[in-house]
């Protein structure tokens, strides 16, 4: 395929493509074919993967044949798209015999047949290169392994194309008449190294390649990759040096997309400055396309070839970077987090991205009171030009994880700090807009605004798509969907937290929002063993398995309210004071919700008595926080606490909070600006239409009626019932 860089992701060609892909199968089915997987480029796949996410009704067949090693290169490939993986076992004795006999003919000894057989195991490529030793007569010499077989091929080639093989080796299974021409001489020899290159695809050692990554390049390849091993094996290690090193001047020069490529080759040919330049750019690539994992990795790697300076500096910062979106790795890298800070410069991006490091380190340990010393040393930092993004990133997490201890009122310096630095021009900008907008929503949302967060959800969106950054997009999708959820579209909602192109592990603090949110809806909706799957997932492998508490709070929160729905009371009760346990710790905002379970699941056990005792505890604690509501929806707490006053008989106290409520209801629906979604919050999301039934039943057009008495028939609660 042609040559494809971060800049091709856009939203605008992934909607073209997918406009594409989605009008040729609306006429008929479509099968797309792909060989040599293991060589294509990520962006084909991110593609094609989106196009399998949001087409997955429609008649659309991805066949890809490719080596084992494809999973090394791409890992998790298609993950949840239906994939079906075909694994080639090894031809059986018989078809090689049939194989072996058919093309040496009837005649031939039936010892040598036995002998390329058994040294083939079942291999078709080695079958294939046995068969064609033998039928060059070398039969009586065969050598006892495939490799030694094409070592001896390649060394009864002439001098000529031994070079060319070898040179083409360096750059790996795929090269360029032009590639090979740098390392053999220059663009003098272009000539003669094509004419060379010809001979070897017609003795059938290389394969010509229909398209190639560099306009005006011809490309080839190794027939196979032990062609390829064999050739290289024969480099000195004086020549492997000195041609990764000019491999890599070749390929920079064309403009090569790939920087970990690069940055390989050059390690290779022992230019350490341009490995770890390169390494740094694979890094920062692989945090805006959304890979944690792969920017700690990479940027160790940079760190290994122990360039001092400034560049050592960069690469400590991409590495503490990746502890905001994988707070899993953040207590291996308070090390270099503590160094990172000490030298350099304080509002520079390492800088930043050292302090964003100590934050997640102390997010996870549960230190509050290290969290506001690092938020007040943002807040005062000066930020250096090259620094926006890096703060912006840094601000945003600082934000959220004081929103989600509980200490709010601290991050309104931070928000006027992220929304200062957001209003120059460009992508830094950009990305700092994204950034604020996200912030803004929750805000909204706390302050009971459900459309107010959609619109910033929304905005967030656009500025993550203007500079081509994936995972502030797609975490602006999920802000979205939660505002589907939270307004009564849980279809909408739904489709979208299923279609995301990232995995869970990589959204930092905001990394439970989709598992939890699809297990309540998917509960709510009576699809219990699939909601139960998501918060499994949550609580064991996302929390427990990362050593994180907060997403195993979550997980094993969202676990007793699906276990509560099910009728499993007991192992609802250990679920719900296991979450209790890990939320009061590190997530405070989260207790009065989980509270709201519990008082549900006390209910729905018949005592009514400790239903109110969680609930008014919950009502408290939401108060003491001066939130109006939060992501997992206050107003299923309100409705538990005032069904909790019925049960006990304080008809009084219950008439009070249900219009309390229903006020809150009506008030919060007013802001919401579009009709269609005004409608849906009050009547779709079920505590919300609960609340709604009963004050009509119970307060009346005046407000007169008294409620039921404890023991006369009421509708069905979704909350008590479940």
């Amino acid at each position: 395929s042609a040559r494809l860089d971060a800049q091709l992701m856009a939203d605008q060609v992934r909607a073209a493509f997918l406009d594409f892909v989605g009008a040729a199968c609306e006429k008929t089915p479509v099968l797309v074919l792909l060989e040599d997987l293991h060589w294509g480029d990520r962006t084909t796949v991110q593609l094609l993967d989106a196009a399998l996410r949001s087409l997955r009704e429609r008649p659309l067949f991805v066949l890809a044949l490719a080596r084992p090693e494809v999973q090394e290169v791409f890992p998790n490939l298609w993950e949840e798209r239906r994939l079906h993986e075909i694994k080639l076992v090894e031809l059986n004795r018989r078809a090689g015999e049939r194989l072996t006999r058919h093309v040496l003919g009837e005649r031939a000894d039936a010892e040598v047949i036995e002998r390329v057989v058994r040294l083939s195991e079942g291999n078709a490529f080695y079958l294939e290169e046995l068969i064609r030793w033998t039928a060059e007569g070398k039969g009586a010499d065969m050598p006892e392994t495939v490799v030694a077989m094409v070592e001896s091929r390649i060394g009864a080639l002439d001098e000529g194309a031994r070079r060319l093989l070898r040179a083409a080796s360096v750059f790996g299974e795929v090269f360029w008449v032009g590639s090979v021409a740098a390392l053999m001489g220059g663009e003098a020899r272009q000539r003669g190294v094509a004419q060379g290159l010809a001979t070897l695809v017609a003795r059938e050692i290389l394969v010509r390649r229909p398209e190639s990554r560099f306009p005006g390049e011809e490309e080839l390849s190794f027939r196979h990759a032990l062609l390829r091993e064999g050739a290289y094996a024969m480099l000195t290690e004086g020549d492997r040096t000195l041609g990764h090193r000019l491999a890599g001047e070749w390929l920079e020069a064309r403009g090569e997309g790939d920087p970990r490529a690069l940055a390989e080759h050059f390690e290779k040919g022992g230019d350490g400055p341009a490995a770890g330049r390169h390494y740094l750019r694979a890094a920062q690539q692989a945090s805006w396309g959304g890979d944690g994992l792969e920017q700690a990795a990479l940027a160790r790697r940079g760190l290994a070839l122990q360039e001092p300076g400034e560049l050592r500096v960069q690469l400590l910062g991409a590495l503490c970077e990746a502890a905001v979106w994988r707070p899993d790795l953040a207590t291996s890298m308070q090390p270099e987090a503590e160094e990172l800070v000490q030298v350099a410069p304080r509002g520079s991006a390492p800088w930043v991205q050292g302090v964003a490091a100590k934050l997640s380190g102390a997010a996870v340990a549960g230190k509050t009171d290290g969290l506001l010393d690092l938020a007040a040393e943002l807040e005062q930092a000066d930020v250096r030009p090259d620094a926006i993004c890096p703060m912006a990133i840094t601000l945003g997490f600082a934000i959220h994880t004081l929103e989600l201890s509980g200490r709010s009122p601290a991050r309104e310096a931070l928000l006027a700090k992220l929304e200062a630095i957001s209003r120059p021009t460009g992508d830094q900008s950009a990305i700092a807009s994204c950034l604020f907008h996200l912030n803004m929503a929750v805000c909204e949302l706390q302050d009971g605004n459900p459309g107010g967060m959609l619109e910033h959800e929304r905005k967030a969106r656009e500025f993550a798509r203007q500079c081509g950054h994936l995972r502030a997009e797609t975490l602006a999708i999920i802000g979205i969907a939660v505002c589907m959820w939270c307004l009564g579209a849980p279809s909408e909602a739904k489709r979208m937290l299923q279609a995301l192109p990232m995995s869970d592990f990589e959204f930092g603090p905001a990394s439970s929002y989709r598992p939890f949110v699809l297990a309540w809806l998917l509960a709510e909706r009576g699809a219990l063993a699939e909601a139960r799957s998501h918060a499994d997932h949550l609580a064991s492998t996302l929390g427990h398995a990362c050593g994180l508490p907060i997403d195993e709070g979550r997980g094993r929160w969202v676990l007793a309210e699906v276990l509560r729905r099910a009728g499993e009371h007991a192992s609802a009760d250990r679920e719900i004071e296991a979450a209790l346990a890990l939320l009061g710790g590190t997530t405070p905002v989260d207790v009065p919700g989980a509270l709201a379970t519990k008082a549900a699941l006390k209910l729905a056990q018949g005592k009514p008595d400790e239903a109110l005792a969680a609930a008014e505890e919950g009502m408290s604690r939401q108060a003491a926080m001066k939130m109006h509501d939060h992501f997992f929806r206050s107003s299923f707490l309100r409705l538990v606490h005032i069904e909790s006053l019925l049960a006990n008989g304080r008809h009084a106290e219950a008439r009070a909070a249900l219009a309390n409520a229903r006020d809150r209801l009506l008030a919060t629906a007013a802001k919401i600006i579009e009709a269609a979604h005004q409608k849906s919050f009050l009547e779709n999301v079920p505590e919300n239409r609960r609340t709604l039934d009963l004050a009509r039943e119970w307060l009346g057009e005046g407000g007169e009626a008294e409620p039921r008495s404890q023991g006369a028939p009421a509708p069905a609660s979704p909350t008590a019932a479940g």
